[in-house]
């Protein structure tokens, strides 16, 4: 299931943009817009890195560039 729309951030701050770590995310998560997507079951692990977090998204066919803020790994 896809988040609801995610509200814009503030530049100055983006680390206080809610996120979810430590673990996979459940559908409270997505629902409260803590993480983008739900895998459920044992088939999900989270990823260590430190959360939230600053990425360049790179559009695979376009080359297009857009600064994102990680909320979730898994």
């Amino acid at each position: 299931m896809e988040s609801p729309t995610l509200m814009p951030v503030k530049l100055e701050q983006w680390q206080s943009t809610p996120f979810t770590a430590g673990r996979p995310a459940t559908q409270g998560d997505v629902d409260a817009g803590s993480a983008v997507f739900l895998i459920g079951g044992a088939a999900s692990t989270a990823i260590d890195i430190k959360l939230p977090h600053c990425a360049i998204l790179s559009d695979a066919t376009t080359g297009k560039k857009t600064p994102v803020i990680l909320i979730q790994a898994e």
